[in-house]
């Protein structure tokens, strides 16, 4: 099911979907670019307990069973590891960067390789600022942002 509804979305136009194997799921579509998001264990509780109101120790255990848990969905189901660079054109360490520099940096890739790509850096900002550099949706959401 998670597989027919990325492919449906990614034919749908332009959409940014976060996570879900959508990466491996869509790795051979053309137009489509697949960016990873990485930071540092320190900037991913930061944001946790900015962001979503985490205790540290709330913002760690959370972290640590998100990460087994992608382990254990992208083994089972493909056959990779989520954090392999080879599945993403490009993967951006967010413990560096900031949200602006990040979405710039996206948009200019996009432009080598997908052909609808925004013509704005600002018209990304809204989607990266959705997706907190843990690279963990905020709240929850659906994980699913159109521009």
């Amino acid at each position: 099911a998670t597989q027919s509804v990325i492919q449906d979305l990614a034919k749908s136009g332009s959409v940014v979907i976060n996570g879900r194997g959508s990466n491996m799921i869509l790795q051979d579509e053309p137009g489509v670019m697949h960016v990873g998001l990485t930071a540092p264990m320190e900037t991913r509780m930061n944001v946790l307990m900015n962001r979503e109101g985490f205790s540290r120790k709330e913002a760690e255990k959370y972290i640590s069973d998100m990460d087994k848990a992608m382990t254990t969905y992208f083994r089972r189901f493909f056959k990779s590891h989520q954090l392999d660079p080879n599945n993403y054109h490009l993967v951006l360490n967010m413990g560096a960067l900031t949200v602006q520099d990040a979405s710039e940096m996206i948009v200019n890739a996009s432009r080598k390789i997908v052909t609808e790509a925004p013509a704005e850096p600002a018209n990304c900002t809204a989607i990266a600022s959705n997706v907190s550099p843990s690279g963990i949706p905020r709240s929850q959401r659906d994980g699913i942002a159109r521009d």
